[in-house]
C-alpha cells in the first residue's frame, strides 16, 4: 500500500522524489499491463486507487478496458472513467468502437453515446471508419445524422485518410469502402451534403467504389457540388466507366449541366473518351452548352473522328446558337479533314446568320484540303455581304487556295461591284493579281472601274504593269482611263507605262490626260504627254467648276484649259505647242488670261498670240484696255510695230465689229496711258472719223474726263497738218464748245480773245503766209493787261502774318492778298476748329481763295525730239509738260457771283521757232494770274510716268514695264 501511495509520499518527501516518480512510472504501467491481461483481481484490488491514472497521451484506464472488452474490468472502472476525454477529446465508447468491441459499446453506451470528439467524430463515425458493422447497428439508433466539424485526418492500416468538415458516417463508411456499413447507413444518412456539396454518392464516384455509387445512385444522382459538378460529372472526368453506366438512367433533363457550363455529353467529347461518349449520346444528345455549342460540334472541332462517328446519327444538322454554325463547318475552319469528309453529305450548303457556307469559312482560313472537299457542294456560293470563298481568300492572301477557287468561282462580283481582282488589287498582291487577270479582268465595279484603274489610283507600278496587258483603255464612268488619274494624281512612274496605250483618249468632257494634267499644273507629267497629245481639243461645253459659271467651251486646248485655272507654269510649257488655237467661241487663251487680269499669264501668252482677235473682233490690243490691264499696251504697240509691218502694225489700227479702233476704246475706257502709246506714236496714222462719222475729238469729249482731253489735245496738236482749213475747223469746234459753257459776255469775249492768241501764236507754222492781228494791240488784250496790273498792285506787298516772305494768298470778295503760302496753310489747318475764315485785313468772312505764285521754270520740263515724221515739217520741236494744271482767275467786276475760273492747261506743244516766241510772250503777261491748283485729282502726263525708269523697247513684250516714250 505504501508503493501506492504516491501523493502523501510526492508531498512529504520531496528528497525522495526522482526515486517514488520512478516508482510511480512503474506502477502505471503495471497498473495498465493488469487491465491488458485481463487481471480482475489485481485491478479489483486497486481499482479505487489507479483507476484515475491516464498515460502520456490521456488514454483512460476505462478506455484501455473498453478496448480489451473485459466486462468484470469495464465495471469496475466505470465509476470513474465514464465520459472522460483524451488529448483528442475521445471517449472510452470511441475506443470500444474503433477496437471493434461491442460488448463494450453495450455497457458504454448508456453513459457515452452521442458524444463528440474535437473534430466532431461520434462512435458511429469510428464504427463506419473501421467497418465494425456491429457496432455501427449498436450505435446507429443514438448518433445517426452527426456530422464533422473540423478537418482531421485518420489512419487505417498503412493508409491515411483525410475526413471533411460536414461529413457523416455513411460520408466516412463510402471513404473507407465499408459497403456493409453504406448499406446499414443508407437508410438514415443518405441525402446529406459536406461542406463543399459533395454527397455519398459523389464521394463513392471519386473513390471509384461501385458498391456505394449502385446503392447511392437512385437516392443522390441529382444532387450538385457547390461548383455544380454531378456525380455522373465526376465520373466522365475520372472515364469511371461503370459509374456512368449505372448513373446514366438518374440523370435528369434539368440537371444535365456539369459546371454550369455543358452537359456530361459534352465533358466526356472533351476527354476524348468514345466509350462514355457511346454510354452518354442515346440520353444526353442533342443539347447545348452555354456556350451555345453541341457535343458534335466540339468533336468535330477537336477533331475527334471516332466521336463524330458516334454523334452524327444523334445530333448532325444542329447548329451553334451563336452565329448559327454547324460542325462541318468548325471543322472546315479547323482544317479536319477527315471530320469534314464525315459530315460533307450531312451538312453542306447551310449558311451562318452572314449566310457564309463552310466553304468560305475555310477559304477565309486557308484550309486548302478542306476546301476542296467542300468545293462540289458549295461553290459559287455568295454571303449577305456579297463574298464569295475566293474572294475570301484573296482578301486572307490565301495564293494557292485562290488557284483553286479561281476555276468554280470566276468573275463573281461583291455589293459594290468588285471582283476577286480588283480586290487582289486593293491587297497589292502582285502574286494574285497574275493569277486573277486572266480570269477577270475587263470587269466593272459599280463606279464602273476596273482593276486597272484601281490600281493606276494607288500609284500600284508592278501592278500597273500586270493589268496593262488586259484592261487598257478601259475607263470609268467619267470616262476617264487609268492615264487621266494617273495625270490627275502626278503619279510620274505610271504615266510613260500607261502613256504607251492609252493617250489621245477623252473623258466624257472631252478633255485627254494632258488637260487634266493642266488643269491639276503636273508639270512633269504635262513634258511627258505634251509630245503626244498636244492640239487636242475638248468635244463638249462644260463648268469650270461646280459652283462657277466659268465655263471650257467646246474646241478648247489644254493651253485654254490651264488659262483658266491660272495654272502659270502649265501656261508656260503648252504655249510653245498650243498657241494659236481658237475655241468654238473664237477666243484664245490669251483672250481669257486678259478677261481674268492674270498678268503673269498674259505676258506669256502675249508673245504668241498677241494678233489674234476675237469673235467680237477685239484685238488683244483692244481687250487689255478693257480690261484695265493698259501697262501691257506699250510693249504690245513696240511689239507689233517691229513684226511684221503688213499684218502686225495693221492690227493696231483694225476696227472690231462695233466699228471702234484700240484708240477708241483707249479713249472710253480713259487709258492715259494707251492714249500716250497709241496717239503719241507718231509712226501710226489714225483717222480723224469713224464708220459712224464722229470725230476723235467728239469720242473724246464723251467720255466727259478733263485730264483725258488734256492727254488727247497735247497729241492731237502734235498730229494737226496746220493748214488754214484745219486750223479753221478747230478754232469753230473749240470756240463754239467753250461758249456754250459761259452765257457772261465778258467772259466769252476772254475765251475769244485766248483761242485767237492760241491759235495765231500756237498752230500757225508760217508767219510770213499768214496775216496776224497783234494781240498786244488789240481790246481784248489791253483788257487783259488792266486785269493784271490790277492784280499785280494788289499782290506787292508781305505777309500779314509773318512779315517775312511774300503775301501770294488773294482772299475772296475783299481782294486783300493777305498771307504767305506758309502761313495760309497753317492758318487753313485751323478750318476745322472753326466757323469760318476771316481776313486778317479787314476781317470779313473769305468765301474762297486763290494762290498766286510765278510760274516757276522747274514746272516746264524740256524733252525735245528732233526729225519727227509727221504731217509738216518742223524745223526744231519743244514738248513742255506740265507738272500740274495751270489755272487762271479773273474777276471782273468784284462780285463773287460774276467770277470768272478759266483752265488753262499747258501740254505738249509743237509749233515753228516764231511760233514758240510769240507764245512764250503772251505768257509773261499772264504769269501773275497763273496758279497751281492744289485741289486737282486729276493726274497729269507728268504724274502718270513720274519714278519710272526709261527701259528701251525689247522684243519679248514679257520683260517690258511701263515705260516713258515721247517720240
Amino acid at each position: 500500500m505504501t508503493r501506492l501511495c504516491r501523493c502523501s509520499h510526492f508531498v512529504c518527501s520531496p528528497i525522495l522524489w526522482f526515486p517514488i516518480w520512478k516508482m510511480s512510472v512503474q506502477q502505471d504501467e503495471a497498473w495498465f499491463a493488469a487491465i491488458e491481461q485481463g487481471d480482475v483481481s489485481t485491478v479489483r484490488s486497486y481499482a479505487a486507487a489507479m483507476s484515475k491514472v491516464t498515460d502520456e497521451q490521456g488514454v483512460t484506464s476505462l478506455m484501455k478496458a473498453a478496448t480489451k472488452g473485459n466486462v468484470t474490468i469495464i465495471q469496475l472502472l466505470i465509476p470513474d472513467g465514464v465520459k472522460r476525454r483524451d488529448k483528442w477529446g475521445r471517449t472510452a465508447l470511441m475506443f470500444a468502437a474503433m477496437s471493434g468491441c461491442a460488448v463494450a459499446v453495450e455497457i458504454l453506451i448508456p453513459h457515452e453515446a452521442a458524444l463528440t470528439d474535437s473534430d466532431g467524430m461520434t462512435g458511429l463515425m469510428y464504427a463506419a471508419f473501421h467497418g465494425n458493422i456491429d457496432i455501427v447497428r449498436l450505435l446507429l439508433p443514438y448518433e445517426r445524422g452527426y456530422a464533422t466539424r473540423h478537418d482531421s485526418v485518420l489512419q487505417l492500416g498503412n493508409q491515411t485518410y483525410e475526413v471533411g468538415v460536414s461529413m457523416t458516417a455513411l460520408m466516412i463508411s463510402v471513404l473507407t469502402k465499408q459497403a456493409a456499413c453504406v448499406e446499414l447507413l443508407i437508410e438514415s444518412e443518405a441525402g446529406k451534403v459536406d461542406c463543399k456539396g459533395e454527397t455519398a454518392l459523389y464521394k463513392a464516384v471519386a473513390s471509384s467504389f461501385i458498391p456505394a455509387v449502385r446503392a447511392l445512385a437512385a437516392l443522390e444522382s441529382e444532387y450538385r457540388t457547390i461548383s455544380g459538378q454531378s456525380p455522373i460529372y465526376l465520373a466522365v472526368k475520372m472515364g469511371f466507366l461503370e459509374a456512368i453506366e449505372c448513373l446514366v438512367a438518374f440523370e435528369d433533363d434539368d440537371k444535365r449541366y456539369g459546371h454550369a457550363k455543358e452537359t456530361v455529353l459534352m465533358v466526356a467529347v472533351t476527354q476524348k473518351d468514345a466509350r462514355a461518349v457511346s454510354i452518354l449520346a442515346p440520353t444526353l444528345h442533342s443539347e447545348f452548352s452555354k456556350d451555345g455549342v453541341t457535343a458534335l460540334i466540339l468533336a468535330a472541332r477537336d477533331n475527334l473522328i471516332d466521336i463524330c462517328r458516334i454523334l452524327i446519327p444523334y445530333e448532325f444538322g444542329l447548329t451553334a446558337q451563336h452565329g448559327k454554325r454547324t460542325a462541318l463547318m468548325f471543322a472546315a475552319e479547323m482544317g479536319n479533314v477527315e471530320c469534314v469528309k464525315l459530315l460533307v453529305a450531312k451538312e453542306a450548303g447551310m449558311r451562318t446568320d452572314a449566310g457564309e457556307t463552310a466553304l468560305m469559312l475555310a477559304a477565309r482560313r486557308g484550309q486548302l484540303e478542306c476546301a476542296a472537299e467542300l468545293i462540289p457542294y458549295e461553290k459559287c456560293a455568295i454571303s449577305k455581304n456579297y463574298q464569295t470563298a475566293l474572294m475570301l481568300a484573296v482578301m486572307n492572301d490565301h495564293l494557292s487556295l485562290a488557284s483553286l477557287l479561281v476555276e468554280h468561282e470566276q468573275r463573281i462580283q461583291n455589293e459594290k461591284g468588285q471582283t476577286s481582282l480588283m480586290l487582289a488589287v486593293l491587297r497589292r498582291s502582285a502574286q494574285l493579281v497574275t493569277m486573277l487577270a486572266p480570269y477577270e479582268a475587263g470587269v466593272f465595279d459599280i463606279q464602273h472601274q476596273t482593276a486597272l484603274i484601281l490600281a493606276a489610283i494607288d500609284n500600284e507600278y508592278d501592278l500597273v504593269a500586270i493589268l496593262i496587258n488586259y484592261e487598257a483603255c478601259l475607263a470609268d464612268c467619267d470616262a476617264r482611263t487609268s492615264l487621266m488619274l494617273a495625270a490627275e494624281k502626278n503619279y510620274l512612274t505610271l504615266i510613260p507605262l500607261l502613256c504607251e496605250k492609252e493617250f489621245g483618249l477623252l473623258d466624257r468632257f472631252g478633255r485627254s490626260a494632258l488637260f487634266i494634267a493642266a488643269q491639276n499644273s503636273n508639270i512633269y507629267v504635262i513634258k511627258e504627254l505634251v509630245h503626244k497629245e498636244k492640239q487636242m481639243i475638248t468635244t463638249r461645253r462644260f463648268r469650270v467648276e461646280h459652283n462657277t459659271q466659268t465655263y471650257i467651251e467646246l474646241g478648247s486646248t489644254a493651253l485654254i484649259y490651264a488659262t483658266l485655272y491660272d495654272k502659270l507654269e502649265a501656261v508656260q510649257l503648252l504655249a510653245a505647242h498650243e498657241s494659236g488655237i481658237v475655241d468654238s467661241t473664237g477666243h484664245c487663251a490669251l483672250h481669257y488670261a486678259i478677261s481674268r487680269q492674270n498678268a503673269d499669264i498674259v505676258r506669256i501668252l502675249l508673245q504668241y498670240e498677241y494678233c489674234i482677235a476675237d469673235k467680237d473682233g477685239n484685238t488683244p490690243l483692244m481687250l487689255l484696255i478693257k480690261a484695265g490691264m493698259d501697262q501691257f499696251v506699250p510693249g504690245l504697240v513696240q511689239r507689233l510695230l517691229v513684226g511684221d509691218k503688213s499684218k502686225d502694225a495693221g492690227s493696231i489700227n483694225i476696227q472690231n465689229n462695233t466699228g471702234d479702233t484700240a484708240l477708241s476704246v483707249a479713249l472710253m475706257h480713259k487709258s492715259y496711258l494707251a492714249v500716250c502709246a497709241l496717239y503719241g506714236n507718231l509712226q501710226l496714222s489714225f483717222p480723224l472719223y469713224d464708220s459712224t462719222g464722229a470725230s476723235l475729238l467728239d469720242q473724246c469729249e464723251a467720255v466727259e474726263d478733263d485730264a483725258m482731253m488734256q492727254v488727247f489735245l497735247t497729241y492731237f496738236v502734235a498730229r494737226l497738218n496746220f493748214s488754214s482749213g484745219v486750223v479753221g475747223t478747230l478754232y469753230n469746234k473749240l470756240s463754239s464748245t467753250l461758249l456754250d459753257e459761259y452765257t457772261n459776255e465778258e467772259d466769252r469775249s476772254f475765251i475769244l480773245c485766248l483761242l485767237d492768241c492760241v491759235f495765231n501764236y500756237v498752230f500757225v507754222s508760217d508767219l510770213d503766209d499768214t496775216y496776224l492781228h497783234n494781240p498786244l494791240s488789240s481790246p481784248r488784250f489791253e483788257e487783259i493787261s488792266t486785269l493784271i496790273g490790277e492784280q499785280t498792285e494788289v499782290q506787292e506787298g508781305t505777309c500779314n502774318i509773318c512779315y517775312n516772305d511774300l503775301a501770294v494768298v488773294l482772299c475772296f470778295p475783299c481782294k486783300h492778298v493777305v498771307t504767305c503760302k506758309s502761313c495760309w496753310k497753317r492758318l487753313d489747318n485751323t478750318r476745322q476748329r472753326r466757323d469760318a475764315l476771316r481776313c486778317p485785313v479787314c476781317r470779313e468772312t473769305i468765301s474762297y481763295n486763290i494762290m498766286l505764285t510765278q510760274i516757276d521754270d522747274r514746272i516746264l520740263s524740256q524733252k525735245g525730239t528732233n526729225n519727227i515724221d509727221s504731217l509738216y515739217a518742223l524745223s526744231s520741236t519743244t514738248e513742255l509738260i506740265s507738272k500740274r494744271p495751270l489755272l487762271t482767275q479773273v474777276d471782273s467786276d468784284g462780285d463773287d457771283t460774276n467770277s470768272i475760273a478759266l483752265a488753262y492747261p499747258l501740254a505738249s506743244a509743237y509749233a515753228s521757232g516764231s511760233g514758240q516766241a510769240l507764245f512764250h510772250n503772251a505768257l509773261q503777261y499772264t504769269e501773275s494770274l497763273d496758279v497751281l491748283d492744289e485741289s486737282s485729282d486729276v493726274p497729269e502726263l507728268a504724274d502718270l510716268y513720274e519714278n519710272r525708269e526709261n527701259v528701251t523697247w525689247h522684243g519679248e513684250i514679257d520683260s517690258i514695264e511701263v515705260e516713258t516714250f515721247y517720240k
